[in-house]
């Protein structure tokens, strides 16, 4: 502040007029330097309503004398227009176009403040970039492989075959864990197949007749329950596909022809004999004669090899079906499509009877009347004695 300060126009000076005229003049002549050192061209009218120049021109009367104002003015005024020039170089908000300068603008610190953020970004993401491409190129540290699937291989269950076969033959089914023989006991373990769906209501010994012949893609850790979902499905899968209508017009059950197809399987080799050898049987049954199915027979006895002896064909069980009329009690094999079809649509014929035909391989000799029965019969014993065993000729 100026040693003047109660000097001058204020009302406790002593000055003179003359003194302060003169001093008034040298204020002046400061003003007009301090003008020409900011920039302003003499005789030019300052802009109008800046806001360094409202400030500027502003007279402040707080007891001040006039050096002490001017002093105050020109500091004053220089920071106003330290603001105006901060607010031109900054940026126009948005919708405004820019201001117009003679020089180019500088970034102001928040516009490098953000340029360096976008930068640094730009820089991760690069980063990042070129890490995952070295790894990617086996890079940095490898990952852990993963673990391998386990191996698969198949599962083949020839048609015929009863689930005791099946479970006897090591090469079937010794790759998986567990005892077949006693999972196809019961359908209990098998909660979505319904057995009862066949046989009427009527819960049946065993799964025999259920367990679908075919190729299965199994894998290294699979079960015997595993496998036996895998045929119960397929069976399902088959019945649906077979139009069961003629045979419930004849009072049969789905069962029934389970039963029928599985007899069908254990007897007949040839394809085209399989709807022959059903017409027998239908016919039987509609006469209520024994079947006199063989295999049925040895399925009591467990025997499927070799000749059946008298004492055999006199078996006291409900599976021997030279001694019982109608249908053995369940099935006897698990029957293929092919016999399924076969008995839910037997040939329309009378035959009755048949039997081997000598020298061929399993064909039979069909026909309706006993003496031609008989005498095939007669031909097939003498062709077995001459042989020594099966006169059948499969090469």
């Amino acid at each position: 502040m100026s040693d003047d300060f109660f000097d001058g126009d204020e009302p406790f000076g002593d000055d003179d007029s003359a003194a302060r005229a003169a001093r008034r003049r040298e204020r002046e002549a400061r003003r007009g330097g301090g003008r020409a050192e900011r920039g302003e061209i003499e005789g030019e009218p300052e802009p109008e309503q800046s806001a360094a120049g409202e400030f500027a021109g502003a007279d402040f009367s707080f007891g001040f004398d006039d050096e002490d104002r001017a002093e105050a003015r020109s500091s004053l005024a220089g920071r106003v227009a330290s603001f105006d020039d901060a607010l031109d170089s900054a940026p126009p908000p948005v919708g405004e176009e820019p201001r117009r300068s003679e020089q180019p603008r500088s970034m102001s610190g928040d516009e490098t403040a953000i340029w360096r953020r976008r930068l640094l970004a730009a820089g991760i993401f690069l980063a990042v970039i070129g890490g995952i491409t070295l790894l990617s190129r086996g890079g940095g540290s490898e990952a852990p492989p993963a673990a391998a699937p386990p191996a698969e291989f198949t599962v083949t269950i020839p048609e015929g075959l009863t689930r005791e076969q099946v479970a006897d033959d090591h090469s079937i089914v010794g790759d998986l864990r567990g005892d077949y023989l006693a999972d196809t006991k019961s359908a209990k373990a098998f909660p979505g197949f319904k057995p009862e769906k066949y046989t009427g209501g009527e819960t049946p010994d065993s799964l025999e007749g259920f367990l679908f012949p075919a190729t299965y893609n199994l894998f290294e850790d699979s079960s015997t329950n595993d496998l036996i979902e895998r045929q119960l499905d397929a069976f399902s899968t088959t019945m649906d596909e077979i139009n069961l209508d003629d045979a419930a017009a004849k009072n049969l059950t789905a069962y029934d022809i389970v039963i029928i197809a599985s007899m069908i399987e254990k007897e007949i080799a040839v394809p085209k004999e399989r709807k022959l050898a059903a017409a027998v049987i239908y016919n039987r049954l509609s006469a209520g004669e024994p079947l006199h199915i063989d295999a049925t027979i040895r399925y009591a006895l467990a025997k499927y090899d070799g000749q059946l002896t008298e004492s055999d064909l006199a078996v006291d069980s409900p599976f021997n079906t030279a001694t019982n009329p109608g249908l053995p009690p369940a099935p006897i094999a698990n029957p293929g499509k092919a016999s399924l079809e076969a008995a839910a649509h037997p040939a329309d014929s009378d035959v009755y009877y048949y039997v081997i035909k000598p020298g061929s391989c399993n064909e039979h000799t069909f026909t309706a009347s006993l003496d031609e029965f008989n005498a095939a019969v007669a031909e097939y014993q003498a062709a077995l004695a001459a042989a020594g065993g099966s006169p059948t000729d499969c090469g």
